[in-house]
């Protein structure tokens, strides 16, 4: 049998194998001791320049015997072609620096979890852990797992790669060869047709947790590295990663047995709700952290922008000059790094703009997703959000930078009239809400004038069921919004002015909070009667003049609905659903100044999410799906639905002595007193006399 194979060894390029002889004593012995010192490198690492640089054994392997398959141009002229060939992966940038972070991983006892751009290899990288342990380590267990067997098989098939190709001095026997189950190290015994006592019976297991509604299936495996790829596409992740933690802590003590290794890939998401809480609260699931230096600071997974997947942007380096350390033996290894400001402009840039001329904005979404340069583009949803989650993502990025914007207040009956205090409460900061408490404060950005007419403000309202536990998901949300009626201009102003989202223990406390908001700025709301018990609260109360009828347009968008109740209006059709999300779109989308050069054309243009204060509000945009819960986004759409089938009940009394409301028309004013009462200064006026920039 041939035991050598031709093997470029990138860390000792002057090491040649040694030719099997059986019959050569003195060659023999060479030839074990060669394989006996390969293999505890495999298996160890080593150390190079004295002691200063730590090879693992998992990237010595990957590097040198591991096996893949590529995409390689062969011939001349016409007959020039990419041809898939298998061999050994190049060192990258990225090949050291996650080795680096499976050593770091294992050392302070922490899962892994690495999402990006797509192109970088995470799954390879996968592929050849799982590889490195079944080859080198008796009885060990490895598990590759996802929401679907295609999932399962991208990753195997490459496992199926390395394994069938590996180097005949580390190549199994199978007992077993079941990529849809199961792959076992082994021979039997020729005698008793049972596993010999010489095999190594290390095996890898394939697990599908079937789109998340088998959050069970690991229980009973000890791996020793379980990989769970495209957590994007996997519903429930929390819940199968919470259900298979018991499997990765055998042996006792304060580390885990286990490497977990929880991959995604931008585009990939879209049930990625929770994949997205994983990666950004890494501490609360165990994973290992890393500074989030894209996106302000604050603790995520591993991340990998698309500037530094692309292998055609990286350039060759001595392992000395990446490392910063000058030793003769790091600088006979060469590493490919990338050059991701080359990237950014000779490709990125490029086709960025390519999406963008298109027009279309599902284009440059799915340009951002699959190739993300921050970490939340890796989160973005393609199929069912279609609002403007650019502009959003941007406008909460100015909110955040102010720090909290809006007062926070608590509404009373001084016995005589509803007044307000200051509180030091906060708003809840979290979605979907998880850790923080429910129980938020009302937040105000414009304080009504007094006694606001009736007809200034509407309200939309999203209730919550009663039954609701306390640290569910769900919220109940109140939104005013504010209709402005310039009879000289024919201007109007349409704003939401507060907000009160919020899960108190005690429902009626909620109730209690929305019928005074509305009845503070004397607004006409509309509620979602798919939960009655807040309509049947006001009318109990004798404030169901607050509510508005079911509305007569209703019957427009859904011409044959039976639904017919007095106060409301229902969201169970479809149709009603996309007529409302749409309602939204147009108000985020609605250009409110441009800004034009002489020949024409449009240099900058403001559109309507500029209004928006509450960041919350904006976050559930950027992260919308339609089988989500968005309670904010739910009654933010009903106030502004009302709105628009609103025609001015009244020319308001209050323009000629409330000075905040006369403010907003003054082409001259440098600033926005109308904001100015609890609320930061959000937005100056441009020198168009522009009410939003």
């Amino acid at each position: 049998m041939n035991f050598t194979l031709p093997t470029k060894n990138i860390w000792f390029p002057t090491q040649k194998e040694p030719f099997y002889d059986p019959q050569d004593e003195e060659g023999l012995l060479a030839f074990k001791q060669y394989w006996k010192l390969e293999k505890k490198r495999c298996m160890e690492g080593f150390f190079l320049g004295d002691n200063q640089v730590y090879v693992s054994g998992w990237l010595y392997f990957h590097t040198v015997y591991w096996k893949i398959a590529r995409y390689e141009e062969q011939g001349e002229g016409r007959r020039k072609r990419k041809v898939r060939i298998l061999d050994t992966p190049w060192l990258r940038d990225l090949d050291w620096d996650i080795g680096e972070d499976f050593v770091r991983a294992e050392d302070e006892g922490k899962f892994y979890n690495l999402v990006g751009s797509r192109d970088f290899g995470k799954s390879i990288m996968a592929a050849s852990r799982a590889g490195w342990l079944y080859t080198f380590f008796d009885n060990s267990e490895a598990i590759i797992s996802a929401g679907a067997y295609p999932y399962i098989k991208l990753a195997t098939d490459k496992i199926e790669d390395g394994l069938s190709n590996i180097h005949p001095m580390f190549k199994k026997q199978r007992l077993a060869s079941d990529w849809k189950k199961e792959v076992k190290a082994g021979w039997k015994d020729k005698q008793t047709g049972l596993p010999h006592i010489k095999s190594s019976k290390s095996h890898i297991l394939m697990v599908n947790y079937e789109a998340g509604s088998n959050t069970m299936a690991a229980n009973g495996t000890r791996p020793g590295f379980h990989l769970i790829d495209e957590e994007g596409t996997l519903p429930n992740l929390i819940g199968c990663i919470k259900d298979s933690d018991g499997c990765w802590w055998s042996g006792g003590g304060s580390k885990p047995s286990c490497l977990v290794m929880v991959t995604g890939t931008g585009g990939d998401m879209e049930v990625g709700e929770e994949a997205a809480e994983v990666f950004y609260k890494p501490a609360s699931y165990n994973m290992l952290e890393f500074e989030n230096t894209w996106e302000g600071g604050g603790k995520i997974g591993r991340f990998i922008p698309a500037t530094r997947a692309k292998l055609a942007f990286k350039e060759p380096m001595r392992l000395s000059e990446y490392l910063g350390i000058r030793h003769p033996e790091l600088d006979v290894v060469s590493i490919l790094v990338s050059n991701e400001e080359r990237a950014k402009k000779e490709w990125w840039d490029i086709e960025y703009a390519k999406a963008k001329s298109s027009g279309n904005s599902k284009t440059v979404l799915k340009f951002k997703a699959y190739w993300p340069l921050v970490p939340q583009d890796s989160f973005l949803r393609l199929q069912a959000n279609n609002f403007n989650i650019e502009a959003a993502k941007m406008q909460k990025a100015r909110l955040q930078g102010m720090g909290t914007v809006g007062t926070p207040v608590a509404l009373y009956n001084d016995g005589n009239q509803l007044k307000h205090k200051v509180v030091d409460t906060l708003p809840i900061t979290e979605f979907p809400l998880k850790t923080q408490t429910a129980d938020a404060p009302i937040m105000i950005y414009e304080f009504p004038p007094e006694n606001p007419p009736f007809g200034l403000y509407v309200a939309g309202i999203d209730p919550y069921r009663q039954d609701t536990t306390e640290y569910g998901e769900s919220l109940g949300a109140v939104y005013i919004f504010k209709l402005i009626h310039d009879i000289q201009s024919e201007k109007y102003q349409w704003m939401f002015v507060a907000s009160y989202v919020a899960r108190p223990r005690d429902i009626d406390e909620w109730h209690e909070n929305a019928r005074n908001l509305l009845k503070y700025y004397n607004a006409y709301g509309l509620c979602e009667n798919d939960e009655m018990s807040f309509i049947n609260y006001m009318i109990y109360k004798g404030d169901g003049h607050y509510l508005a009828d079911q509305p007569g347009w209703l019957k427009e968008i859904v011409p044959n609905t039976r639904v017919d109740r007095k106060k409301g209006i229902h969201r169970s059709s479809k149709q009603v659903r996309d007529y409302l999300d749409g309602v939204l779109k147009r108000y985020l989308y609605e250009v409110l100044s441009r800004t034009v050069e002489e020949k024409g054309s449009v240099l900058s243009e403001v559109i309507g999410v500029t209004r928006i204060l509450d960041p919350m509000l904006l976050e559930e945009v950027v992260r919308f799906d339609k089988e989500g819960n968005f309670d904010r986004i739910i009654a933010a759409e009903l106030a502004i639905a009302l709105a628009e089938h609103m025609t001015p009940q009244v020319r308001l009394g209050s323009l000629s002595t409330d000075q905040r409301v006369k403010d907003l028309y003054k082409k001259t004013s440098s600033n926005m007193r109308a904001f100015d009462m609890g609320v930061k200064r959000v937005y100056k006026r441009n020198k168009l006399g522009k009410l939003f920039i």
